[in-house]
C-alpha cells in the first residue's frame, strides 16, 4: 500500500468521452467473429454504445443465435485484440480538453486517475498508448471481464484500495457520455460527471440525473472544481 494520501478517484470511460477511433474496433470484432464462428458481421456498429466488450459479445451471440458459451466468449476476446493490434488507429483524436484535464489531475496528489470502459483491457490502452496519453491511467475496470458495466467500476475501486488505502465512495467519479454510465456509477454506489460527447443528447442524459454534467471537457478549471468539491 502506498503511503501517499490519494483519497479522490476519478474513473474515465474511453470511447466518445476521452477520444473517438476510426471503427478499428469494431473491425476487430468482425474478424474476430469471422475467425472463431465463420459469421459476417454488418459494417456498422449496432447501437449498443455504453455496452461492455463482453456484453457486446454475448449480444452478438443471441443475435446470431450462437449458445452463450464463455469458452468461446474468451476465444472471442482474444481474436479482438490479436486484430485490434494490427489496426491502423490514424483516424483516432482525443477529444476537447482532455489533455489539459490529465494534465491537471495529474498535478493533484489526492487524485488518482483511472478507467472503467467497455472496452477490452489491452484495447483501451493501445487506443490510448496510440493518442499518448495512457501514461496518465494506473488502474481501472474493463469490458472483458464483466457484463454488468457496474462491476467494473468496483473492480477498479478496489484496485484502488488495495494500492492506496481505504477511498469513499462519494470521493468515486465516474467520468462518461451514456446512460450506462451513470447507471453504473449508481450500481456502485459512486458519482457520475456526464459529458454530452457521445450519441446521447444533453437531455436524455440530465433524466437521468447524474450528479453533475458538462456539455465536454474543455473548461478545465470547472472540471477540477466538480473533482475538488464534490
Amino acid at each position: 500500500m502506498s503511503s501517499v494520501n490519494k483519497n479522490k478517484l476519478v474513473l474515465f470511460d474511453v470511447d466518445h468521452t476521452l477520444m473517438v477511433d476510426n471503427g478499428a474496433h469494431w473491425i476487430a470484432y468482425m474478424d474476430a467473429f469471422k475467425k472463431v464462428y465463420d459469421v459476417k458481421l454488418p459494417k456498422e456498429f449496432p447501437p449498443w454504445h455504453g455496452y461492455t466488450d463482453l456484453q457486446i459479445i454475448y449480444s452478438l451471440m443471441d443475435m446470431y443465435k450462437l449458445p452463450r458459451d464463455e469458452s468461446k466468449a474468451l476465444e472471442i476476446v482474444h481474436a479482438i485484440v490479436e486484430s485490434f493490434l494490427m489496426q491502423n488507429l490514424s483516424g483516432s483524436k482525443l477529444l476537447v480538453g482532455v489533455e489539459e484535464v490529465l494534465i491537471e489531475l495529474k498535478n493533484h496528489h489526492d487524485v488518482i486517475i483511472g478507467l472503467v470502459t467497455g472496452n477490452i483491457e489491452a484495447v483501451a490502452y493501445a487506443k490510448l498508448r496510440h493518442l499518448r496519453i495512457d501514461e496518465y491511467f494506473i488502474l481501472g475496470g474493463f469490458g472483458g471481464t464483466s457484463a454488468i458495466r457496474y462491476e467494473l467500476v468496483l473492480d477498479a475501486m478496489k484496485k484502488a484500495e488495495d494500492r492506496f488505502g481505504k477511498i469513499d465512495k462519494s470521493n468515486v467519479f465516474v467520468v462518461g457520455d451514456t446512460s450506462g454510465d451513470i447507471a453504473a456509477a449508481r450500481g456502485a454506489g459512486s458519482k457520475v460527471v456526464s459529458v454530452c460527447t457521445g450519441f446521447e443528447s444533453m437531455e436524455i442524459l440530465k433524466s437521468k440525473n447524474p450528479d453533475y454534467i458538462l456539455e465536454d471537457l474543455s473548461d478545465t478549471k470547472k472540471f477540477i472544481e466538480v473533482i475538488q468539491n464534490g
